[in-house]
């Protein structure tokens, strides 16, 4: 037994292979297709968040009138749905998603 893609590989290349042969091989590939996309979903947030945090260390600080502004936005987009005094990890992964997606729709030019 090798990885899933050599294991499948192997099957399709056999004139005769069993429908068993065949299934495992769709099996294993599917397992590590699932696996690459958790991988590939936990660096894509990993990203976005380090990304916010690079964000927030150049703008936060900078300018007391728009830290002001920017809490006011915060403040009106969140609303009461997230308690910003206790752990404020979920709203960093949002606000990590959502930079994420305005990254992607305006690409190259933000």
């Amino acid at each position: 037994m090798g990885d899933a893609a050599t294991d499948a590989e192997r099957a399709f290349k056999k004139p005769k292979a069993t429908v068993a042969e065949l299934r495992q091989a769709l099996k294993g590939l599917l397992g590590e297709h699932r696996l690459l996309q958790q991988w590939y979903k936990k660096v894509v947030s990993e990203r976005d968040q380090a990304y916010v945090l690079l964000q927030d260390k150049y703008q936060v600080g900078q300018d007391p009138d728009e830290d002001t502004r920017r809490r006011a936005v915060t403040a009106e987009l969140i609303g009461e749905g997230y308690d910003m005094t206790g752990s404020q990890r979920t709203f960093r992964r949002h606000k990590a998603l959502a930079l994420g997606s305005i990254k992607r729709i305006a690409g190259d030019s933000c």
